[in-house]
This record gives structure tokens, C-alpha cells and sequence, in this order.
């Protein structure tokens, strides 16, 4: 079963609370490595608490995700690079969602949008008891970040709490770093080396980000690989 009693969410909050200190330290450059370890030591400790409860649980109900009908387009199917304790690499090609608590408001009676949810790859791999975040819609399915539907890429899921709470935490203090590979239009200066802009919401379009000076702090390292030209005739 997800986490729904009293201890149990208070254990969940308490452990956000932690990591939310630790992404404000970080940020301001004054998380040492001794409080680092005692807050990961914490995660994971809280994490193992509620594991073991779920395992033990492993029968009853938990929250299942949308499973929608796959796109005319979509040909491709996701695919798990690694497995380990707690923890998964997984392939997101082009047309797949990474689905979550939020992409779930919009869902129509019928259960489905249209939008092939890659929550629903995981859960047609692993049963609850082997992956129970891959069913509860309140951790957006165990996925710690977003790709947009038309790219591709690596997402880190974590398929336990202690898992999912430990790359949590090394992804809010930028112990893990993304990395893309953009195709611009437009000439890129070649001496750009970092984009120190901040990211808000779209008043008219919900869940996209846009460049906002009055938005959450970003900074993104480039490197600018090559520039293309092409003959164009009318």
C-alpha cells in the first residue's frame, strides 16, 4: 500500500523537509560534507522504514497509474538500461509521456487522453511488490525528472522509497547532472559556455516552462559542438 497513514506521511514530509534544506544549502554553497551525510543517511534510513512496511504490505491496494492507448505513431518501446537495488535507468524514445500526479488532473472519464504513459511500460514489467512506486500516482511513479513527449532520453525512476529518496537527493544538490544534445536554429555563439536564466510557468499553457528573470534559479552548462549551414532555394 502507498503511504497513507498519520507516521507514515509525517515520515515523508519530514524527509522532503530534510532534502529541501539540503537543495537551500547547497544552492548557497554551504552544505559541508558531514550534514550531507547525515541527511542522506536519514533518506535512507526513512526510506528502508517505509520499504519494509510496504513489503510487507505487498498484497494490499496501491494507487495504479494510467495505462492509455498507445499513439498511430509511437513504434518504439521504452527500455530498462539498468537495474539496480531500488533504482532504474530507463529509455524514453520520442511519444512517450513521463506521466505523473499532475499529468493525471486532465485524464477524461474513459481513463485515457491518448497519451501513452511510460508508467504504464513499468507497471506492465514489474507487479507491486517489486516496484511499488511504479504504481503510486503521488510519487509521479517513482520518475525523478521530465523529458518532453517529442525527445528522448535516460529517466531515473526509483522503484523503492530508499531508492527513490537517495537519487532525490543527490538530483536537488546537483550531485547528478543531465545532459542534452539540442539541435538550435539560430546561430549559437561558440564562446557560450552557461545560461544563468530563470525558469517559470506559462500563464496560458499549463505544465510548459518558460525563461522568467522572476522564476526558480537555473543555470545550464553549454558547449557548443557545431554550426550547420544549408543552401536554401525559393
Amino acid at each position: 500500500a502507498s503511504p497513507t497513514s498519520c507516521s507514515q506521511r509525517q515520515t515523508c514530509s519530514s524527509v522532503l523537509d530534510a532534502i529541501g534544506l539540503a537543495w537551500a544549502l547547497e544552492f548557497l554553497l554551504c552544505l559541508d560534507g558531514g550534514l550531507f551525510a547525515a541527511i542522506r543517511d536519514l533518506c535512507l534510513r526513512c526510506g528502508r522504514h517505509i520499504d519494509g512496511i510496504i513489503f510487507r504490505d505487498a498484497g494490499a491496494d496501491s494507487v495504479a497509474g494510467v495505462s492509455p492507448r498507445a499513439p498511430a505513431l509511437v513504434q518504439v518501446a521504452p527500455t530498462i538500461l539498468t537495474h539496480l537495488p531500488g533504482m532504474l535507468v530507463v529509455f524514453k524514445p520520442p511519444g512517450w509521456e513521463v506521466d505523473g500526479h499532475a499529468s493525471l488532473r486532465g485524464v477524461g472519464a474513459e481513463g485515457h487522453d491518448g497519451r501513452l504513459g511510460l508508467s504504464s511500460f513499468l507497471q506492465s514489467r514489474f507487479d507491486r511488490g517489486a516496484c511499488p512506486l511504479c504504481y503510486w500516482s503521488s510519487f509521479d511513479f517513482g520518475f525523478l525528472h521530465r523529458l518532453d513527449i517529442p525527445s528522448s532520453g535516460l529517466v531515473l525512476v526509483g522503484s523503492t522509497m530508499e531508492g527513490y529518496w537517495s537519487l532525490r537527493l543527490q538530483l536537488n544538490t546537483y550531485r547528478l547532472a543531465r545532459e542534452y544534445v539540442v539541435v538550435c536554429q539560430g546561430l549559437v555563439p561558440g564562446q557560450l559556455s552557461k545560461i544563468s536564466l530563470g525558469i517559470g510557468s506559462a500563464a496560458s499553457m499549463v505544465g510548459k516552462s518558460i525563461v522568467d528573470e522572476c522564476g526558480r534559479p537555473a543555470e545550464t552548462h553549454v558547449k557548443v559542438l557545431v554550426h550547420l549551414s544549408f543552401p536554401w532555394s525559393c
